[in-house]
Formats: C-alpha cells, sequence, structure tokens
C-alpha cells in the first residue's frame, strides 16, 4: 500500500513539473514522410513568409535623387503602417513575417495572426567564424546580442524561432588561413591538435604541407602558419578544420538561444545559395530547423536539385528556404536590375510566373517547413548601400502594390499543396529536345533532362538535351572562389583547380581545367562551350554527331556517356553516367 502510494505521489509530482516546463511553441514532425511545423494545438503549418518587412528608408535619410520606400510617405504612424501592411500580407494568404523585419511594430498590429522568425546576428556581431569562437570576449558579445533580442520576443506564442545569422562566411580556404592570423591561440591549438592526430609527426606532416616561420608542432602553437603542398593530400585537413568551426558555432548558437528562450526553435543562419557539406553536417547536429537562402538559377524560378536535395541528407533534419525572389526589367520603382548576376525576365507576368513555380517547387517538398519571399518592397530606384538594385518587392518603392505576383499569392494555398509532397521522381528513359535556344535552360524540360548522379552527395547537377546537330550538356556545380590562400604564392596550381570530363564508349575524352574566370580545353577536341565560374558555376556544351560515330543524331538513338567534376581543390568528385534514347 505504501509502495503505491509513494509511485503516485512521485507520478503527480513529475505531472506537475511537466505541466509548468516550457514547451516548445513548434515543433518539427514528419506526417506520412513530409515535414511540418506543429503548434502546440496540434495544428502542421507550412511557413509561407516574406522578407524584409520594414518601415523602409526613414525620413531624415530620403534621398530624392535615389527614390526608396519610407512608410512615413504614406501612413501617419508606425501602427497605421503595421496594421495596413499585415492585413495586406494576410489577404495574400502568407502567414510568417520572415528575417529583417520589424518586429515589435508588426507584433501589435491589430488582428495581426502571423508568424515570425527573427534574425539575431549573435554570430556575425561577435566576428563568427573568423575570430575566436572559444574566446570569452567574442562569446559574449555573442551571448549579449541574442539575449537583448529575445527579450522582447521571447513570450509572444506567434514567435516560430531564431536564426542566429544570415549568409555568414562559411569560405573554407579562407577560414583556414585565417586561424594563423589570429590574435589568440585557442583556434590555432585546436587545429594544431588536429595535424599531431593526423599525422603523428612533423616530418610526415610536411609530405602534405609547407610551413612558414615554425620547424615543430611546438612552434606552430605560437607562431607560424602551413600552406598546402600541390598535389597533396591535404585538402581533407581542410575539410576536417571548416567542420570542426562549424561544430563549435551551431552548439554555441543553439546553447545560447536554449538559454534564453528554451521554447524556440533553432533555425539555422540562413546559408547564401552554397554551403560546403561540412558544415551541413554539423548544422544538423544542432539546428532544430537547417534554413538557406535559394537564388534562382534560370528566370522561370527554377533551381539546381543537389542544393535541397543533398541538405537534407546531409543534416536529417528539416529544412526551410528564407530567401527566394523574382525580378523584372518592367517595374515601377525604375530598378535597373543589372548590378549582379541574379535572373531577370522582362515583365511583371512573367515575374508571377516564376513566382508561382518556385513557390509550388518548394510547397511540393517534403523536406521543406517553409519558404519566405525576398522582399517586401522594391529596393530604391539607383540600388541600395551596397548597388543593389533589383526589383524584388511585392510592393513598388511608391506603396502600390505589384498586382501580377500578390495575386498569385493570394491563389497559393501551400498547405494544401505541401500535404501533396512527394521527392521528385527522376525521368530517366529519354533525352528531351533541344528548343531553340539551347543554353538557356529555362526554356528546357529540365525534369527528363536532369540526369541523376551515381554518387549519393552529388556537388552538382547535370542536364542533357539533344538536336540533329548534337548533344548538348549542362552542368551546374559549387566552387571556393579562395583556393589561392592554401597556397604559398597566392596561385591556385594547375592540379588543384576543377576540371570537367567527358568519356565516351569509343575511347575518346574530352577535359577542360578551369581558370580564373574560365576554362582550357586540356584533352580532346576543341569544341566550344559556355562557362561561369563563380561560387555557383555551369558548363553547357554541344557535343558534335561525330563524338558517337554518326553524321547527325536522329529520335531513338541512345548515346552513352560518363561525365565527372571534379571540383574545389580536389575536394569533392561528383560523377555521372547517361545511357538514353533519343526522344522523338
Amino acid at each position: 500500500m505504501r509502495i503505491a502510494t509513494l509511485k503516485t505521489t512521485a507520478l503527480l509530482f513529475i505531472a506537475s513539473i511537466c505541466a509548468i516546463a516550457p514547451a516548445q511553441r513548434f515543433t518539427p514532425v514528419q506526417d506520412h514522410g513530409i515535414w511540418w511545423l506543429q503548434d502546440q494545438a496540434g495544428h502542421k503549418i507550412f511557413s509561407f513568409g516574406v522578407c524584409v518587412v520594414d518601415t523602409g528608408t526613414p525620413w531624415k535619410d530620403n534621398d530624392p535623387t535615389n527614390p526608396s520606400y519610407g512608410a512615413y510617405k504614406f501612413y501617419d504612424d508606425p501602427k497605421a503602417w503595421a496594421q495596413d501592411t499585415v492585413s495586406r500580407l494576410q489577404d495574400w494568404s502568407f502567414n510568417t513575417i520572415g528575417a529583417w523585419s520589424s518586429y515589435d511594430t508588426l507584433l501589435a498590429a491589430p488582428n495581426n495572426q502571423m508568424y515570425m522568425t527573427p534574425i539575431s546576428h549573435m554570430g556575425s556581431s561577435a566576428g563568427f567564424p573568423w575570430l575566436d569562437m572559444w574566446d570569452p570576449a567574442n562569446v559574449k558579445v555573442c551571448d549579449d546580442i541574442c539575449r537583448e533580442q529575445v527579450a522582447a520576443l521571447k513570450k509572444d506564442k506567434r514567435i516560430i524561432g531564431y536564426f542566429s545569422d544570415n549568409e555568414m562566411g562559411w569560405w573554407r580556404n579562407a577560414l583556414f588561413k585565417w586561424i594563423w592570423d589570429q590574435k589568440t591561440n585557442n583556434t590555432r591549438n585546436r587545429v594544431v591538435d588536429m595535424l599531431i592526430q593526423r599525422y603523428g609527426s612533423w616530418q610526415k606532416m610536411l609530405a602534405d604541407w609547407d610551413p612558414d616561420n615554425a620547424s615543430s608542432f611546438d612552434d606552430l602553437r605560437k607562431h607560424g602558419k602551413i600552406y598546402m603542398r600541390p598535389g597533396s593530400n591535404g585538402i581533407g585537413l581542410v575539410k576536417d578544420v571548416l567542420g570542426m568551426l562549424a561544430e563549435r558555432y551551431y552548439s554555441l548558437c543553439r546553447e545560447i538561444i536554449k538559454k534564453y528562450d528554451p521554447d524556440a526553435l533553432y533555425l539555422g543562419d540562413r546559408y547564401i545559395s552554397n554551403y560546403y557539406p561540412e558544415v551541413a553536417e554539423q548544422a544538423g547536429k544542432y539546428c532544430d530547423v537547417v534554413s538557406t537562402n535559394l537564388n534562382p538559377n534560370w528566370s522561370d524560378g527554377g533551381y539546381v536539385r543537389f542544393h535541397l536535395d543533398d541538405l537534407e541528407k546531409l543534416t536529417h533534419k528539416p529544412l526551410m528556404i528564407t530567401e527566394y525572389y523574382m525580378t523584372a526589367i518592367e517595374n515601377r520603382s525604375g530598378d535597373k536590375d543589372n548590378s549582379s548576376g541574379f535572373p531577370v525576365v522582362k515583365t511583371q507576368t512573367e515575374r508571377a510566373t516564376g513566382f508561382t513555380n518556385a513557390t509550388l517547387d518548394f510547397a511540393h517538398n517534403p523536406n521543406l517547413v517553409g519558404a519566405h519571399w525576398f522582399q517586401y518592397y522594391d529596393e530604391a530606384q539607383n540600388g541600395r548601400g551596397d548597388g543593389e538594385n533589383y526589383d524584388f518587392g511585392l510592393v513598388d518603392t511608391s506603396n502600390k502594390p505589384y498586382e501580377e505576383v500578390t495575386a498569385a499569392a493570394k491563389a497559393m494555398h501551400t498547405a494544401d499543396e505541401h500535404a501533396k509532397a512527394a521527392p521528385k521522381a527522376v525521368q530517366d528513359s529519354v533525352v528531351p529536345q533541344t528548343p531553340a535556344a539551347a543554353f538557356d535552360l529555362a526554356q528546357w524540360d529540365k525534369d527528363k533532362a536532369f540526369v541523376p548522379s551515381t554518387d549519393d552527395l552529388p556537388r552538382g547537377d547535370m542536364y542533357a538535351s539533344w538536336s540533329p546537330n548534337g548533344l548538348t550538356v549542362a552542368f551546374y556545380w559549387y566552387e571556393d572562389l579562395f583556393a589561392d590562400e592554401l597556397f604559398r604564392d597566392k596561385k591556385v596550381p594547375d592540379q588543384e583547380r576543377s576540371t570537367v570530363e567527358l568519356t565516351f564508349p569509343n575511347g575518346l575524352h574530352w577535359k577542360v581545367r578551369l581558370t580564373d574566370k574560365s576554362a582550357e580545353i586540356v584533352k580532346g577536341p576543341k569544341w566550344n562551350f559556355e562557362i561561369k565560374v563563380d561560387a555557383s558555376s555551369h558548363l553547357i556544351l554541344t557535343i558534335p554527331p561525330s563524338a558517337f560515330k554518326v553524321a547527325s543524331l536522329k529520335a531513338n538513338q541512345k548515346v552513352s556517356l560518363d561525365a565527372k567534376i571534379i571540383s574545389e581543390c580536389r575536394a569533392y568528385t561528383t560523377n555521372w553516367r547517361l545511357n538514353r534514347k533519343l526522344e522523338n
């Protein structure tokens, strides 16, 4: 009897603790293979949001020579702006206000049912990942930034969670060089420990590394640096060091966010449209949701497959798109849309089509729990402070909505569409025909043209189409723009440069090696190609029929070839095998 009473008392005590213990406002859940954000009432949501929902340029900073959006021009006060803006967004079917927004003002707006995903900049404010992430002074800056922001928001049930940062500088090779220039030795000592564990002796390490101002591990703990030897295996260490830095960053950010708001989700740090596998793996250990910005690769709103596919495999966590957009030359703000390499369409009608295409693609992805449009209003006519000058807005700088895009948003039932989500199929039976604009993949049937990699974690995509004049192949992959930082003379040796190779059944072998801005053929025929070398790179080539020992290609003919890209100082290899018939 006494034992039963003790058990009952213990259970009641545990239940009382659970009743008052903080509970996450939202929880990522999987239902029939589809990820959702679930609130405490059990409602599942797909976060359909908008970034940069703020009052724009303040009166004191108004520049008549560069007209920009400023709420003071259209509303009596911030409260009136917030009420109208929230009403608009909810009418257009959005349910979330994303990063870079005026959260306090918007949360106070009447009838605001929208969720919020604030961004804190806690790591970048402390100089992470470039400055010492073990230095107590830097950690305090990170902690203070988070505490100050969370204090005003943590009790609001509409706060889904926090982004720790935006587009952090995870530039692997540049970070490795920077370690040796830090004023503190915390990171340096950890890297020296990794060198000792990896090589065992200084002499063995010299096979991969060329030291400067150090002749022992003890020396290297105090001063000096190391450079990678061309053709060595040193890149493996560089990848491991990046993983070590990422683990420190994500574990620290999670610890701080949960300390100040244990009910919130940690939503990651919003990758630029590029990421390193070593970073993503660590994010998966500590983030509740992993976030990425995603620039469209083509003017139809489409994007490469491997970015999201690999991110899900690496992290094993639900994903959120935290910036996507379309922009048009036809706009009322006067934006030139020419300051960078973002895809641009001609009309607002085309822009609305691209918006719809991208949003439906995201909603139909079972691994995504949200997608946030960038941004609420157009950039200034002559560009913002950094020169970026794009028609990104749902409204123009005169506060007038773009009806084509907002109507498309209003018609979007993202939760219903997400309920139909399923992995994208690979249509691998035929090669589709090449459109008239052979090198414009916005015109391709990319689902049919997609060639899956033979690797589990490809670092790129391959597409193929055909005409009687040849087989057109397109490769998209990621590059590290700071490879030169690894070498003593700040010049990437030829043997370390990325290569694209094609091998045909008849023994023909074609190979190009990337240069700083282009590529050079190092083996095989002098075929013409289009190439862009950047953080997101591509190469497009039409292979003549002679490569297949025929005068012209014909429907139902089978074509075969093997393709390979070795990229980023030989850090990653991606392979493809094409063996398909040409479509009628």
